[in-house]
């Protein structure tokens, strides 16, 4: 490395050190393996050493100069056409959506608040036929923010696949469009479309669960495999049976598992040793036991490996 580089290292390594453990190593878990390499043994340098008050402070004003400038460079934010509670929002006129004279890509453009408000008052079998013309990610805000009766007649109407020709469908969409925007437009949360859509078919049948997702990966398998990765969660292990719980624990590894259970809840840390044989529960009980402070990254890594085992274990079932 130039000289440059080390003393580039050398001072996130001391910005580094300033921080708490805690803090500190879930930023260098984010690093790459060789940036972690480098850094740890200027961390603990760093650490050991000591240094002067104005070497830190020369650190720490060159940290907050850079994001100064960051600040001066950052690129505004953009603002939807909605509604907002907050103070700063208040007085900002809602810019009305102008309809582009294809019905159809106005229901995929438009707030989907107000979409939402217009399919519930349409026919189930409406709705299905106008999402099948939509994008999986549209479909997914939609379905989250349907009344529970309503999401599962659609549901059905879906699974039954029905059809309309271009002129009907024109017509359908041209009518709810007309009709969404009637309704007021509200913030749109930040949220991915596979967690929206995960959300939604953790309250759905496992039937009709099966059907949503089919459809979703035959339009998009990315968004398909990325809703089943959401789609199940480590603390859902306290709901399965005993033998679905020892199917799980045997596609993980003691320390991964071991990993996974900290500062978790008594019901799933119960049901998880009563469906291990003594010694395995004795094992795993030491290793708790020796668990003090585990870094977030990590618990939530393992915990994401329990919840792709779950997610093995429920789909081999189906």
């Amino acid at each position: 490395m130039t000289s440059e580089q080390v003393d580039r290292i050398s001072r996130v390594a001391l910005l580094l050190s300033m921080l708490e453990e805690s803090e500190r190593t879930d930023i260098v878990a984010k690093f790459p393996q060789e940036l972690t390499q480098q850094l740890q043994p200027e961390i603990e340098r760093a650490a050991a050493s000591n240094p002067s008050v104005k070497r830190r402070q020369s650190v720490l004003s060159q940290f907050a100069d850079l994001l100064q400038m960051l600040r001066q460079y950052e690129r505004p934010k953009l603002r939807l056409h909605v509604e907002d509670d907050s103070d700063d929002l208040a007085d900002e006129p809602v810019v009305p959506y102008k309809p582009t004279g294809n019905p159809v890509r106005d229901l995929e453009l438009m707030n989907v608040h107000q979409v939402a408000a217009a399919f519930e008052r349409e026919h189930p079998r409406t709705v299905a036929v106008l999402m099948k013309c939509l994008s999986p990610q549209r479909n997914a805000e939609i379905l989250s923010l349907l009344s529970e009766s309503v999401r599962n007649a659609v549901v059905q109407q879906l699974s039954l696949d029905p059809a309309a020709t271009d002129l009907v469908v024109e017509q359908m969409a041209k009518g709810t469009v007309e009709r969404a925007l009637t309704f007021p437009a509200k913030r749109v949360e930040q949220t991915t479309a596979a967690t929206r859509l995960a959300e939604v078919l953790r309250q759905t049948e496992r039937s009709g669960r099966k059907e949503i997702l089919n459809a979703v990966a035959q339009q998009n398998a990315e968004l398909a495999d990325a809703v089943r990765r959401e789609l199940y969660r480590f603390e859902d292990i306290g709901n399965l049976g005993d033998r679905e719980i020892q199917l799980v624990l045997g596609k993980v590894d003691g320390g991964t598992l071991a990993i996974a259970m900290f500062d978790c809840t008594d019901e799933v840390q119960d049901r998880i040793f009563g469906n291990l044989t003594r010694r395995a529960r004795s094992t795993l009980q030491e290793e708790l036991e020796f668990q003090k402070h585990l870094p977030k990254s990590q618990v939530e890594a393992a915990r994401a490996a329990v919840a792709e085992a779950i997610a093995e274990v429920d789909q081999e079932a189906e």
